[in-house]
């Protein structure tokens, strides 16, 4: 996690990150990835993966010490809506196919501070990079009304 290009801001308490993301999707664990990190061993990421499967999913990781890694939905074609989103200590991961209609791929209590870095990472653990497309960004400053519904 620490190699991979990460562009982002610090934040202050709730939030919600929105992204289109795409890319071309040549070596295994190749992802685009929101994150929220507060350090290495506090974080929260939804990515658009190639996953070990041979499939282009959408991926989950909350870290708290240890890392989990949950395989979420498959997705046919090179591109998905992600949106990462915290109310309190509450994060929420969110896909859409279309950038109206979002549904929940996790829901986690993450115990970090109120002041933690948010932005976007193009990783490539296994591989030498590629094309990271990231479009359509947003982020506000604001808690999400349902947490779990993603609006």
């Amino acid at each position: 996690m620490t190699d991979a290009p990460f562009f982002y801001k610090e934040v202050e308490g709730d939030f919600i990150l929105r992204a289109k993301v795409s890319h071309d999707f040549v070596s295994t664990y190749d992802a685009c990835v929101l994150l929220a990190l507060e350090n290495e061993k506090l974080w929260a990421k939804a990515c658009f993966e190639y996953t070990d499967l041979g499939t282009h999913s959408v991926v989950t990781v909350m870290t708290n010490e240890r890392s989990d890694d949950a395989n979420g939905v498959d997705v046919d074609g090179d591109e998905v809506w992600l949106q990462l989103s915290r109310k309190d200590n509450l994060f929420a991961i969110h896909y859409s196919l279309d950038g109206k209609e979002f549904k929940m791929a996790r829901l986690c209590h993450l115990p970090m501070q109120k002041k933690i870095k948010v932005g976007l990472e193009a990783q490539s653990p296994t591989g030498d990079g590629g094309s990271r497309r990231f479009s359509n960004v947003s982020l506000e400053l604001r808690s999400l009304e349902d947490i779990r519904n993603g609006n």
